[in-house]
């Protein structure tokens, strides 16, 4: 090969490196969790027609990879809001409980998904996507007074049980 046709070899490996997965794993592996709920604002989500809304709560635009321990179900009206930018820092602590009572369901993608992550790694995604210019502080202009599911640790403290 020359120069120019080890660039381009280059190019294409590094553009399918960035391609995004399906997400219907994910998302099945979420309903089978029990995530009935979008995880921002606790609306109900339809289990029924069109395919529930699989979130990146932190923008697969910065990750740029497909993690469970990354991934949460919402209704389209907070997906589509949310859009590119980061969730309040507050939903840092619920992803941290259900991530760890996720650990608990017995699925070969939770395994997978779950081999490097640390609540820290998330952590330092978060702040690493705020300094590199990504918006934060998102949350749904109204948020479900009922909690939207139990981690399994007696409840669950949302952003709607106080701020």
């Amino acid at each position: 090969m020359n120069k120019e046709e080890d660039a381009y070899a280059l190019a294409n490996k590094l553009d399918a490196s960035t391609e995004r997965s399906k997400l219907t794993p994910y998302r099945q592996a979420l309903q089978q969790f029990g995530q009935q709920h979008c995880f921002y604002c606790h609306k109900g989500l339809r289990q029924e027609g069109a395919a529930t809304p699989v979130d990146h709560c932190i923008p697969w635009s910065f990750v740029k990879d497909d993690k469970l321990w990354n991934f949460v179900l919402s209704c389209p009206a907070c997906n589509s809001a949310k859009s590119n930018t980061l969730p309040a820092e507050s939903y840092l602590a619920d992803m941290k409980r259900r991530n760890l009572s996720l650990l608990n369901l017995d699925l070969p993608l939770v395994r997978e998904d779950f081999k490097s992550y640390t609540y820290s790694k998330l952590e330092a995604m978060y702040r690493s996507a705020l300094f590199n210019g990504f918006q934060s502080g998102w949350k749904p202009r109204t948020i479900a007074a009922l909690p939207a599911y139990d981690f399994g640790d007696g409840g669950y403290a949302s952003m709607a049980d106080g701020e």
